[in-house]
């Protein structure tokens, strides 16, 4: 795994992580970590599914009753619909 740094201060690219496996504790370890300190991970070019995205949600902090919502940014109103 390989980080970039967005800003000086926030965000950050994270690079060559494959989100379809799971992760091994140091890198979850790690991915805490970069979280509370840069506040925005960006994974491009992932291809995950809902399972996929509960479970890196997961690694960063508890995960709510009720589980996430899909957003977009290519859908109306930004919200996919279930079902």
């Amino acid at each position: 795994m390989r980080v970039r740094e967005l800003t000086a201060s926030f965000g950050a690219a994270v690079l060559d992580l494959d989100l379809r496996e799971p992760l091994h504790e140091p890198d979850r370890r790690h991915l805490r970590e970069l979280f509370a300190d840069r506040h925005l991970l960006l994974f491009r070019d992932q291809t995950i599914s809902f399972e996929d995205q509960v479970r890196v949600v997961g690694y960063l902090g508890p995960v709510l009753p009720g589980g996430p919502e899909w957003v977009s940014n290519v859908r109306e109103n930004g919200l996919v619909p279930e079902g």
